[in-house]
């Protein structure tokens, strides 16, 4: 039995950029955020889509001990979105950094 070893064409497989997730696919009040290392940094609180484009901007992720503080994740630090979770490209550390939402 002779085993093909010529190169095989690649196959690449795409990733949409950020701004193109669609945010009514899997998008949805209290998925799970995981941050770095699938460490859980929260609940998905709100999100936000521009208002011409319908593209998502932000999501405002509720956390804390008691779920009492809301941050401000935008677009471009999403990861991927899948059926149960929000993932993101930021540590623990750079999540407690960025900006908090009003209560």
């Amino acid at each position: 039995m002779a085993i093909d070893l010529s190169p095989q064409p690649s196959v690449q497989t795409s990733v949409p950029p950020v701004d193109q997730i669609d945010p009514h696919g899997y998008l949805r009040l209290q998925m799970r955020v995981i941050g770095g290392q699938s460490l859980a940094l929260g609940k998905v609180d709100a999100f936000e889509r521009d208002a011409t484009t319908g593209l998502l901007t932000s999501l405002t992720v509720r956390h804390g001990l008691v779920r009492n503080k809301r941050t401000v994740v935008l677009s471009k630090q999403i990861k991927w979105v899948n059926q149960d979770s929000v993932v993101l490209n930021l540590s623990r550390a750079a999540f407690k950094r960025l900006p908090q939402a009003a209560p």
